[in-house]
Parts: C-alpha cells; structure tokens; sequence
C-alpha cells in the first residue's frame, strides 16, 4: 500500500514538474517584454483606425512596421497636435525610436494588407501594373512609403506605367535621372530634389504627397472620386485649344476680310 502511494506521489510530482516547465517555456512566447528599436523610416496616421503606422529598420537591417495608438505616438513624439489635429513630425524621420511591445496594435489578421500599401495602390490603380504587391515589394525592400508616394505621383504626371515607377526608384538609388527627364537648358538633374522640381511644380509638390492620400485630401482634389487622371507636364499644351474651330475662325474668316477690304478704300 505504501509502496502504491509513493508510485503515485512520484507521478504526480512529475506531472505538475512538466506542468511547469511547459508553461515557462511558453511564457516568452506570449510575454515578450524586449524593446522594439530601429531607425525611423516612416511615419503615417491611419485616419480610418485613428493609429500611426511606423516603419522601421533594425539593427539586423530588417524592416519592421508597427501600429501604435495616437497617444502613444503623441508620447513618443513621433506625432504633434497643434489643437487643429495630430500631424507627423517629419523631423523624426531617420532617428532611433524605441517601442515598448505592449503598446503594439496587432492588425486583425496575419493576412491583412498595410494600410498605407493599400491606400497607394488603390488610390494610383489607374497606373498599368502598379497594385499592392507592387508597392509592398519596394517597401519590404526598404523604399519608404514617403518616397513611394512621391514616385507614384511624378509616374502619374509623366504619364508612365509601373516600368517607369521603378525606374524612377531606380534613379534616386543611382542617382542617375538622365534617362527619364532633361532639364530645359540641356542638363540632368542631379539629386531628388532637383529631378522632382523638373517633373512636377511647386503647387502640385506641396499638395501631392503622402499624407494627403492617407487623409482623403488628395481625393477631394481630384473631384472624380479619387481617381487620378494623367498629367501631360507641358506637353503639347495647345493640343485641345487647336481643335475648337474658334482660332481658325478668327484667323482666316469675317474679319480679315474686313481688314483687307479698309486697306483697299485707303
């Protein structure tokens, strides 16, 4: 009897051991305390969920992307709010950031799309092959959503397709920007700043950007629910005013014979 008791001690004592171990060894997995750090690549506010998406490199070189609450991201000053609404302070861009895990936002499920790729590639879907894959595999790869933006609006205005969006990332990685555009006294732009002046004016600059996309703005702006129409960027500019039958009136009608017929009395 007792050598019955002691078998069952023992196996029981072993159960509630394994109990344990199992339980600590899934701890981690669950409670995973250790700080999300890296340089900022991006900053974006999800207007639609009310969060800020940051996008991250860490010390390994991996992009990381993670979604925190308006709060959080006004206490890590990432964002700013002047009391008209929250912005992003762009000067944060490229500086060292560090998240505690427990403030992350999971997204829904694993399979969710990025909120800003989605946003880009709905909102260029017009441009032959871009769509979310497209957008994605540039960001995965390290290319900002910022800087993504700003290629997908100069394709847009040069009237170009998904090959001349990655030629244009291309360019700014080469710096190389010769073969897409030239300068009107002969040159070739020689940074980004310069290249994105000749493609696109100051007006269309200051308003075609990154967080007016992700803030419904850019869709105001264009009055065709949100779709975007190309731009011809000074080509041909009097390509429709030939075809209004208007000039050639003028030109070559009633009043030139009038003309004519005063100088003959004179």
């Amino acid at each position: 009897m007792k050598r019955t008791k002691i078998v069952l001690s023992t196996l029981l004592a072993t159960i509630l051991l394994a109990t344990q171990i199992i339980a600590v060894g899934a701890a981690p997995a669950n409670q995973d305390t250790t700080p999300i750090t890296g340089e900022i690549n991006d900053v974006v506010i999800d207007t639609d969920t009310s969060t800020v998406v940051v996008t991250l490199t860490n010390e390994l070189g991996e992009v990381q992307t993670v979604r925190i609450s308006i709060e959080d991201a006004l206490y890590l000053e990432l964002i700013t709010d002047d009391g008209s609404g929250p912005v992003v302070d762009f000067d944060k861009i490229t500086t060292d950031v560090n998240i505690d895990p427990a403030i992350v936002i999971p997204d829904a499920t694993d399979e969710a799309q990025h909120p800003v790729g989605s946003a880009l590639s709905d909102f260029f879907s017009d441009l032959l092959g871009v769509n979310y894959e497209t957008v994605m595999d540039y960001h995965d790869e390290g290319t900002g959503f910022g800087v993504i933006a700003q290629a997908l609006w100069m394709t847009n205005a040069l009237e170009g397709d998904s090959e001349m969006f990655a030629a244009i990332l291309e360019a700014k990685k080469s710096k190389e920007y010769g073969e897409i555009i030239t300068l009107p006294d002969g040159s070739v732009p020689q940074n980004w700043g310069q290249f994105r002046k000749a493609v696109m004016s100051d007006q269309e600059k200051s308003k075609e950007n990154l967080g007016a996309i992700m803030s419904g703005r850019a869709n105001d702006s264009q009055g065709n629910d949100g779709q975007i129409e190309p731009k011809n960027n000074g080509k041909n500019p009097d390509k429709d005013k030939s075809n209004n039958g208007k000039s050639d009136d003028k030109g070559n009608g009633k009043d030139k014979n009038k003309d004519k017929g005063k100088n003959k009395d004179k």
